[in-house]
């Protein structure tokens, strides 16, 4: 177990970095269901490998309660609407697998507000697309009564 930073609660993190950011909102919406899924199964790809060649494991169960905070790094600044909007594939992806979602990866249970506190900072401006990058890092979190 690793406590978190600023915390003493002990509790699992998962962290890697995708060597892109996230699709923003107003793209995502405007292409094909088709293409869409395609980008989900690419995207899902993305994060088993970023998670590999970090180091990071999928959990056996899925965090039950935990605090999600993607950040994306990118040349020009979104809207942060838009942004957020843009996170849906990545949070789709850490969801378990079922029947409508393949390619789920089972590291959060569910992605409503009783079970991931979202932590989604303004977007980071870097100067060089080769810098583009998106970081997530998910902290478990002790489920309260």
């Amino acid at each position: 177990m690793v406590a978190p930073e600023g915390s003493t609660a002990p509790g699992r993190v998962i962290a890697f970095v995708l060597p892109e950011p996230t699709i923003l909102l107003n793209p995502y919406l405007r292409t094909h269901w088709t293409k869409r899924r395609k980008l989900q199964l690419a995207l899902a790809w993305s994060v088993r490998i970023a998670m590999a060649e970090q180091r990071q494991v999928i959990p056996p169960t899925p965090f039950a309660r935990a605090v999600l905070r993607i950040e994306r790094h990118s040349v020009k600044s979104p809207d942060y609407d838009g942004m957020v909007g843009g996170f849906k594939m990545l949070i789709d992806c850490l969801l378990p697998v079922t029947p409508r979602r393949p390619w789920g990866l089972g590291v959060l249970i569910d992605d409503s507000p009783k079970f991931v506190t979202p932590d989604f900072p303004l977007p980071f401006l870097v100067r060089r697309a080769a810098e583009r990058r998106t970081v997530v890092r998910i902290q478990e979190m002790p489920i309260t009564q």
